[in-house]
């Protein structure tokens, strides 16, 4: 090849690219899901649509990183499905609002949370409620750290927390579709769509497009179910060792209600997949989750968030998990709270002030 040919088709090859970037930095609109982000999809096709509600301001406390740690009425110890303080409707909100009780967020991801409860200054000043909250997934992986015995602790009366309804203030927000004039989000994402769908990227699975049986599940214009590849199983939920699990989970349940004389609720998230499952086109059993094999095998009651979720969805409840997204959306954590202030109510472990204990 001569230098003059070789020339031509470097600069034709490197017009090409330009123009693709240029194309997705004009027609792209900036990214809000994690699963769009993280598969390079466009929020024009799967991004949710309309108004939501969010708190203005959030009522939860959060603990950031490098604060100390420090008691509250009621702690949570969860994951990302208790940390979405950017979208403004969280869970804990909608619960706080119904209770007025004190509430903060630990994170997961800071330690165990045996050991965070470990913590002076939590033994100090002991919650009256625990709630550890797990995103589905990701309780094979964090379970089976809790030794001990296995034995459930033995059953005992709680005094009920008075709970009343605080004033709180909301607004409808809509999902970011235009940058303004900022030109470099708009290349930075050009260049993470054309990284992640390149001919270089060895792992295209790492996002699974599912079709659905149905077409008013969500408010996006594409309503293929986007869910992580890790979310599809491979085989039956019963290599992922159940009895681990269970016995992790009552030994934690020991260990709340022992050393703290506190609750313990556990508060579980349902996989994307788990809570569509029955829409899934080509859907296999093992697409329902493990959830309610845990609970039985556990001997621990729980909230009923994966049937109301279910619910929701079969009614036709639209965007109960973002579309974009692996989380919830407003609908369904104003679901999980209900379903815990419900579950609260009924185990006797809250009452609404004034009616008698």
């Amino acid at each position: 090849m001569s230098a003059r040919t070789y020339n031509i088709v470097l600069l034709g090859l490197l017009a090409c690219f330009l123009a693709v970037v240029i194309h997705l930095v004009v027609t792209q609109e900036p990214v809000s899901g994690d699963l769009t982000r993280v598969g390079g999809l466009a929020e024009h096709d799967f991004g949710w649509r309309g108004q939501k509600a969010r708190f203005d301001p959030e009522l939860v406390r959060y603990r950031k990183p490098g604060q100390p740690v420090v008691s509250a009425q009621v702690l949570v110890i969860g994951d990302s499905f208790s940390h979405q303080s950017g979208h403004g409707f969280g869970w804990q909100n909608h619960f706080i609002a119904r209770t007025g009780l004190d509430l903060l967020v630990y994170h997961l991801r800071g330690q165990p949370a045996d050991k965070l409860l470990s913590d002076p200054a939590i033994r100090r000043d002991p919650p009256k409620l625990v709630i550890y909250q797990s995103a589905e997934l990701s309780l094979p992986d964090h379970l089976p750290r809790y030794a001990g015995d296995c034995a459930l602790p033995q059953e005992r009366r709680w005094a009920p927390l008075p709970v009343h309804p605080v004033p709180y203030r909301s607004k409808v927000y809509e999902r970011r579709t235009t940058w303004g004039g900022d030109m470099k989000p708009r290349i930075d994402q050009a260049m993470h769509v054309i990284k992640l769908n390149g001919f270089w990227n060895t792992n295209p699975a790492r996002i699974r497009l599912l079709p659905l049986t149905r077409g008013d599940l969500f408010s996006s214009r594409d309503q293929t179910l986007l869910v992580y590849g890790y979310d599809v199983p491979a085989d039956d939920w019963r290599s992922l060792e159940i009895e681990k699990m269970a016995c992790g989970l009552r030994n934690l349940k020991t260990f709340v209600e022992r050393e703290l004389g506190a609750p313990f609720v556990v508060l579980y998230a349902p996989g994307k997949l788990s809570a569509y499952s029955g829409y899934v086109a080509g859907t296999r059993p093992s697409f329902a989750g493990f959830i309610p094999a845990l609970i039985e095998r556990s001997g621990i009651a729980a909230p009923p968030v994966r049937e109301r979720l279910m619910q929701a969805i079969a009614s036709g409840s639209r965007d109960a998990y973002l579309p974009n997204d692996s989380h919830w959306g407003e609908t369904g954590h104003r679901i999980a709270a209900d379903a815990l202030y419900e579950y609260l109510l009924s185990s006797g472990l809250i009452r609404p002030e004034g009616a008698a204990p």
